[in-house]
């Protein structure tokens, strides 16, 4: 959205009002839910009001947050819509993808220089904005990258490459996994696993028949997609409701695992009927007035 608007009037204003209406109403709502079921909290309210969990857990190197732990990814996601939109509109249209990756390293040598100074294994490694933001910066370098009709020409080509860098990069993270080895994953692993998903990503949108893309073309997977936001937000709370109604917890049985496939199965019907009734009519809205607005600022 940001390189495609990227010299119009309303560049700012249209990413920041559809971004709102994607994430912050069904956030908000998730965050009632969870005060309503009674969750405990550990933190005030104003650091989930701001979506900053992930700068709390920072400051006091805790990541047993008892709502939400979960969400500290929204928080550096939602600093990182404070940092791109600038980014790109002050870089060159040429120069975007070479100011990503060098914003990539950076993150990688905020971790290195973290770990140097002592601070190797603790919170702030894994959800502080600058040292995670190199993942996000590689899904903008694919973007960019599928708007350059020299390179999706050679990817179509040539996809087998990608299916080989991919099981390059493949073996080191399968090793770091294995291995339970937290400061590597910290260091460098964690940029591996985006390239991972990045190089799934470009092998989805370029290769006619494979693997992945038959995987990415199957509905039920295009569905969880489109669901996914909700699933990500809400899904620690659907097993505390329905643990909470039946008197169970979730410790390994045959009824527990019961109880599991039936909170699975009400966090899918959740799930769908958010996006039809709550989601998509308020993305809808979104798209709606940032239409009006671009055919004002025209007038």
């Amino acid at each position: 959205m940001l390189i495609d608007a990227k010299e119009n009037a309303d560049y700012f204003s249209t990413f920041y009002i559809r971004r709102s209406f994607r994430i912050l109403p069904l956030y908000f709502a998730a965050l009632a839910i969870g005060i309503l079921v009674g969750t405990d909290q550990v933190i005030h309210p104003v650091w989930y009001l701001t979506i900053t969990q992930n700068i709390w857990m920072t400051i006091h190197d805790d990541k047993w947050i008892r709502f939400g732990p979960h969400i500290w990814s929204l928080g550096v996601e939602e600093q990182f819509y404070l940092f791109l939109p600038m980014l790109l509109w002050l870089t060159p249209r040429y120069a975007i993808r070479s100011a990503c990756i060098c914003f990539i390293g950076l993150a990688i040598a905020i971790r290195w220089a973290m770990a140097w100074a002592g601070l190797a294994g603790t919170v702030s490694m894994n959800v502080l904005f600058l040292a995670r933001m190199d993942t996000l910066l590689i899904g903008v370098v694919c973007a960019d990258l599928y708007r350059d009709q020299r390179v999706v020409d050679w990817l179509r080509a040539n996809f087998v490459w990608l299916y080989g860098t991919f099981a390059m990069v493949a073996i080191p993270v399968a090793i770091i996994l294995a291995k339970d080895w937290a400061i590597p994953m910290a260091l460098c692993g964690y940029t591996l696993v985006g390239l991972l998903c990045a190089l799934v990503l470009l092998i989805a949108m370029t290769e006619s028949h494979g693997p992945i893309s038959t995987l990415t073309n199957w509905a039920p997977i295009r569905r969880m997609g489109i669901l996914a936001y909700f699933l990500f937000l809400v899904h620690p709370l659907v097993p505390q409701i329905v643990s909470h109604l039946t008197g169970y917890l979730f410790m390994p049985s045959f009824e527990n695992s019961v109880l599991m496939t039936v909170s699975i199965a009400i966090l899918v019907i959740a799930a769908e009927l958010s996006w039809r009734y709550f989601e998509k009519p308020l993305i809808s809205l979104g798209h709606r007035l940032t239409s009006e607005r671009r055919l004002a600022l025209a007038a």
